[in-house]
């Protein structure tokens, strides 16, 4: 099924029970680790709007409290203590990119 090239993940999903929390990390992960994939490209441009960077900044916050697993109650993003590290969360950031994006951003 993994290398059929007529199956779609879909399918595969289907078939083997995955929880819908699994399923909402991964889109989360996904979905950032494209959207600052698009800011390194626009830093790397020289051009990077207003707009840009405050949505980056709401995005990283969002993966602090994604990979910290503390829910977003409107603190601060500097004050969350993590009691126990995800490492599932921590995984899942690295093979989706993730981090070479931010380290992309900070470079």
């Amino acid at each position: 099924l993994g290398t059929c090239p007529t199956k779609e993940d879909k399918e595969a999903f289907a078939i083997v029970s995955v929880p819908v929390s699994e399923i909402r990390d991964l889109d989360f992960a996904n979905d950032a680790s494209y959207m600052l994939s698009n800011v390194v490209d626009k830093m790397n441009e020289g051009f990077l709007s207003q707009n840009d960077r405050r949505f980056v900044i709401q995005l990283l916050e969002d993966l602090v409290f994604f990979v910290s697993d503390v829910p977003n109650n409107g603190q601060n993003v500097l004050d969350i203590v993590i009691t126990k590290a995800n490492r599932e969360r921590q995984k899942l950031m690295r093979e989706q990119n993730i981090l070479k994006q931010i380290f992309g951003i900070l470079k």
